[in-house]
């Protein structure tokens, strides 16, 4: 779905163990990098924070998994579009779920 590939230097390193999906992970295929890289990770995910500060619970019958309802909480849309336009609650309920999906 993704389109993704993988290094073949890692897949090579991983091939003994089977365990070549380590090779769509960044801590694993860093070291097999062989060009310069500069490496950024944002302190916040626009998308992913949106959703969980939004997201209401799925009901799903027989115990299924699945993600939340992005976008289904009442009130909560307006503050995940726009920081500026969250109360103090909504910050600090947000930031809550935000470590909540961290651990």
């Amino acid at each position: 779905m993704s389109n993704a590939s993988t290094n073949a230097a890692c897949e090579a390193h991983y091939a003994a163990t089977g365990d070549t999906w380590r090779c769509n992970m960044a801590q694993y295929v860093y070291p097999f990098v062989a060009s310069p890289v500069f490496v950024l990770n944002s302190f916040q995910d626009s998308w992913q924070s949106e959703c969980i500060m939004t997201s209401e619970p799925v009901v799903i019958p027989n115990n299924t998994h699945a993600n939340g309802n992005c976008s289904a909480a009442p009130g909560w849309r307006d503050c995940a579009t726009a920081i500026h336009n969250c109360t103090v609650d909504q910050v600090t309920d947000g930031w809550v779920r935000l470590r909540w999906q961290c651990v």
